[in-house]
């Protein structure tokens, strides 16, 4: 095959648009069909319109190899998509057999009757097919137009993802059989899109013409998107770990993980390969970094204690900050982050203690000590840290990116510690 296979997502209903729910069907998609070896084009979300639906499938259709729309295959006065399909491709209407039994299962489970208007689901167009829904009442459907498909799915993400995976993946790999698209991501934080840039060099030099290298910064660091189009698909692969070695080889310390995983994903992984465990203590995050750690399956094994000690009083209390340290530099101070990690490290008898000290504002800010300022610190058996530095944004987001460059500190302090 000579050129790309093209796909294009419509996503039909007044709901995306107002922003009522985000559209994470068009997020499963996309990495699907990249997955198979098409090139997403266009992502589009339309009203519940039936002009507005039945031309833009129209155009996509002339436009695309591959068009796949959700939305709009439920039972209401509102879920227009299939009479708009009708409308558009001709037929009559067919009763799907296979898809009306499933219906009747569903109903009797849940002790309903089965109405007219639900036994209406099992209809389609005869000018498609039926992709039968296993875990739904609505079937999804399958067009074809000179050699363009048209996939159409319920918008509920569940059935969504079983059809586009049960019954369109098969479809789509046959239709682009030989034809591959390899792609990682690496994930690299505390270092400015820029800079990461330069470090790394001119793209010619190490990338082939047929692969592609994305930035794709954020707030919490720099993505790198590495994705290879061919025909071989061991022949990419190999490519792919070549550029990626190369690629992380560059980045240095600021690399930290691959796909998606998140920044304490990658300090637990340290700690359990090290058999270290860890504890924090936090003020102007209030628990924030603790979330983070628990939200991941497994850190119990290493992930001790947490505590939040927002006032000066329960600093001194449960973490043994002293008084005159408070009196003499102020809640949010080098000494008070250094003394707060020390304290959490002792009186858990873990192996590293990280914590965090700021000022969140909007209110509480002082010429000398700024909203945004913000003191880390972590501990070992050996030494204690203390890094100054100063967010921007509001208090949420302060929050935020205090909390991950505290989980960047300590991941540096541990590599440092264990000389990786």
């Amino acid at each position: 095959m000579d050129r790309d296979l093209t796909a294009a997502l419509i996503t039909i209903g007044d709901e995306i648009l107002i922003g009522q729910i985000v559209n994470t069907n068009a997020t499963h998609l996309s990495i699907r069909l990249t997955e198979l070896g098409y090139s997403v084009k266009r992502i589009l979300s339309v009203s519940d319109d039936p002009v507005d639906i039945k031309r833009t499938v129209d155009q996509y259709l002339n436009e695309f190899d591959v068009v796949i729309t959700t939305g709009g295959l439920g039972p209401t006065h509102d879920d227009i998509t299939k009479v708009v399909l009708m409308d558009l491709f001709g037929g009559e209407w067919v009763r799907s057999n296979e898809q009306f039994s499933i219906i009747r299962q569903i109903f009797e489970k849940r002790g309903r009757t089965v109405t007219k208007t639900n036994e209406m689901q099992a209809d389609i167009p005869s000018t498609s097919k039926a992709l039968i829904n296993e875990v739904g009442t609505a079937p999804g459907l399958w067009f074809n137009r000179n050699g363009h498909d048209l996939f159409v799915l319920p918008g509920v993400p569940k059935e969504m993802k079983f059809l586009m995976d049960e019954r369109i993946t098969p479809i789509l790999k046959e239709k682009n059989s030989g034809r591959f698209i390899v792609q990682r991501t690496l994930r690299t934080t505390n270092i400015a899109e820029s800079t990461l840039a330069d470090q790394i060099g001119p793209v010619a030099e190490f990338l082939p013409s047929h692969a592609t290298l994305a930035f794709l910064p954020s707030f919490s660091g720099v993505r790198l998107r590495v994705m290879l189009k061919g025909n071989d698909k061991l022949t990419l692969e190999k490519e792919l770990d070549q550029i990626c070695s190369f690629l992380i080889e560059k980045s240095g310390t600021h690399f930290y993980g691959t796909g998606d995983e998140d920044l304490e994903e990658a300090v637990l992984a340290l700690l359990k390969a090290s058999n270290k465990t860890l504890s924090v203590a936090e003020s102007i995050t209030g628990g924030l970094i603790g979330d983070k750690i628990t939200n991941i399956s497994g850190a119990s094994s290493v992930f001790m204690a947490g505590f939040i000690t927002y006032s000066n009083a329960s600093k001194t209390h449960f973490l043994g900050v002293k008084p005159e340290t408070l009196a003499s530099n102020g809640a949010v101070s080098e000494p008070v982050a250094a003394e707060m990690a020390e304290g959490a490290r002792q009186r858990s008898g873990t192996d590293y203690a990280l914590s965090i000290t700021g000022i969140a504002g909007p209110t509480g800010g002082s010429e000398t000590k700024p909203v945004g300022l913000v003191f880390i610190g972590v501990s070992s058996a050996e030494k204690t840290e203390v890094r100054k530095i100063h967010f921007s944004g509001d208090r949420k987001m302060i929050k935020e990116r205090a909390s991950f460059s505290a989980l960047n500190l300590l991941r540096e302090f541990i590599q440092q510690d264990l000389k990786l």
